[in-house]
């Protein structure tokens, strides 16, 4: 982190100067083009405007992706859903209203005249949605629009928990936002849209047990 701008964002209130402090400077560095570390439930995140390609390909550099990794997308409310998407049906709408923000994440078919690149050009034909809970996050995420996003830790180890345990070069993360320790968690969920049916493709913090109560007919994939 040497060299790099850290935020103290633990204890921040909606109605304090810092909190719109740290808000206004998030969002300056992302829209700059610069990549920003930061927490939502379970690690610590690499982050950057979804819709800059270089950012999310450094990113990618950052972690060691294999080449066609594509980074998720975080936004800010269900409600952004409808204009990064072909379509949602009822049941996905129900879905996200129940348990965003939260760990759900969505995978989904992204509207075909979106600009840009998470790291697969495209060759997957879908992409990995979620509102994170953590409040600041979505702050910054409502004012700059979908984030590309992924854990702020080498590709294929445990997330990242605390600033400490992510090894970046000086000039390689514009700004680091400290929640200080971050409680390990259980990963998001994963449900996948496929046509008219949602499957349960990955159980974590959300059970199929909870999901079905709201979606009765969602499956599970090899569950």
């Amino acid at each position: 982190m040497s060299g790099s701008i850290v935020l103290e964002i633990s204890g921040l209130t909606s109605d304090s100067s810092a909190y719109t402090e740290v808000i206004a400077r998030g969002s300056d560095r992302l829209r700059a083009g610069e990549i920003v570390v930061m927490p939502i439930e379970g690690g610590y995140l690499f982050t950057c405007d979804a819709f800059n390609q270089a950012a999310v390909a450094r990113i990618h550099t950052l972690r060691g992706d294999a080449p066609g990794t594509a980074a998720q997308v975080l936004i800010s409310s269900a409600k952004v859903l409808a204009g990064l998407t072909q379509s949602i049906s009822a049941e996905t709408k129900t879905l996200t209203e129940k348990f965003w923000p939260g760990a759900l994440t969505l995978i989904t078919t992204p509207n075909s005249g979106l600009n840009w690149d998470l790291g697969d050009g495209g060759a997957l034909g879908e992409c990995a949605m979620r509102v994170p809970g953590h409040e600041i996050t979505r702050a910054i995420i409502e004012q700059v629009g979908p984030l590309a996003a992924a854990s702020a830790s080498a590709s294929g180890s445990a997330p990242a928990l605390s600033l400490g345990a992510i090894f970046t070069l000086a000039g390689e993360v514009g700004l680091f936002l400290d929640e200080g320790e971050i409680s390990q968690a259980a990963p998001s969920t994963v449900v996948r849209v496929a046509g008219e049916q949602l499957i349960a493709s990955r159980i974590g913090a959300i059970s199929l047990s909870q999901l079905r109560e709201v979606i009765p007919a969602i499956q599970g994939a090899n569950l």
